[in-house]
């Protein structure tokens, strides 16, 4: 798709903006979805934890494949590339601070939201462990949660606000597909406005996966997050900021995309003014489609890292916007000022905004 030069100038110019106007990535997962695991010290490196034996090796820039490509290194665009990676235990065989900021030093990044996800039966306690211990307390990483299936619906408020004190959390991830929550049953509906009651009682921003997960250890929730089953939840149960993860497309050709997904996705935003969209896990055809129909106030950048590389999907979002003087706007618009809003920073006015 792009040579390494053609990768390289694309990058130089996003960090550019990326050093007056800073760049937030909102959908970031800091362990692997499935397949957690506990991680150690790294003895040689600070702020590196590892769960194995493979040696780290800092990220470098190359050339970004085409689509359907895989190269095991997260570039790929295909579903058959995010399921493969998700048996790749060396994606995540190392994590920490010093793993996601070499690759935020490549992207122009200075700010990521970390998402981890509750698998079915699974309770967070270790993972969000290993989060604080990891990440807690450091300006460029901010904390989300998921709640566990286990929790009755009747606790979650409880929950959540306990999960605030402990963990000093700002979002709440949702994802029908890996935890079971299907949002055309009655129980599942209720379930999932339970936790948009609760994290708006307790101030939390909102994350939901969007699009089906072929890799569901569950081949019956595996379409529990397709967007079109998600048009009668009532968003309105929070009025704290909602993310539609992937814009509904994760993984979807653009046939489809722009046939079925983006005028729901469109309708969504026009009727709840607190909605956003990210543009992790999408194609590449896909994310100029959205670009191009999709209002840019609305959007924001996620990478989806590390299923797939952070500074590629930035350098293809640049690229996408046109990777001119009026991209510049774009970039700012939708990977600086958009993901502040959501997050409830106060920022001013972009510093290149009006140079450009």
């Amino acid at each position: 798709m792009f040579r390494r030069d053609e990768v390289e100038g694309l990058l130089a110019q996003v960090r550019e903006i990326g050093a007056s106007n800073p760049l937030v990535d909102i959908h970031v997962h800091p362990f692997a979805v499935m397949g957690w695991t506990g991680y150690q010290p790294n003895p040689e490196t600070p702020d590196l934890f590892s769960a194995g034996a493979f040696p780290y090796k800092s990220p470098s820039v190359e050339a970004i494949p085409g689509e359907g490509q895989a190269d095991g290194s997260g570039h790929g665009d295909s579903l058959s590339s995010r399921f493969a990676l998700f048996f790749h235990r060396k994606l995540y065989v190392h994590s920490g601070a010093e793993v996601f900021r070499a690759h935020m030093r490549l992207s122009g990044v200075g700010k990521v939201l970390l998402v981890p996800v509750a698998g079915p039966g699974e309770a967070m306690e270790s993972q969000m462990e290993h989060l604080v211990r990891l990440f807690g307390e450091r300006e460029d990483f901010v904390l989300g949660y998921c709640v566990p299936d286990s929790i009755e619906i009747t606790s979650l408020r409880d929950h959540l606000a306990e999960a605030v004190r402990r963990y000093e959390i700002r979002a709440v991830k949702i994802h029908p597909n890996i935890t079971g929550i299907d949002p055309e049953s009655p129980g599942g509906r209720e379930r999932l406005e339970g936790i948009l009651d609760a994290a708006g009682a307790n101030g939390l921003k909102v994350l939901i996966h969007t699009g089906p997960s072929p890799d569901a250890p569950n081949p019956e929730a595996r379409d529990y997050g397709r967007l079109e089953k998600l048009m009668e939840i009532d968003w309105g149960r929070t009025r704290e900021s909602v993310v539609i993860a992937h814009g509904g497309a994760f993984g979807l050709g653009e046939g489809e995309a722009e046939r079925e997904i983006m005028p729901r996705l469109n309708r969504l935003l026009s009727r709840h003014d607190h909605l956003y969209a990210d543009l992790s896990g999408v194609k590449f055809n896909v994310l100029r489609s959205m670009l191009l129909k999709t209002d840019h106030e609305r959007l924001l950048f996620g990478s989806d890292a590390l299923y797939r590389t952070q500074y590629a999907e930035v350098a293809k979002l640049f690229h996408a916007l046109g990777a001119n003087r009026k991209a510049h706007r774009s970039l700012i618009r939708i990977a600086s000022i958009n993901p502040r809003n959501f997050l409830g920073e106060d920022h001013e006015k972009p510093a290149s905004a009006a140079a450009h």
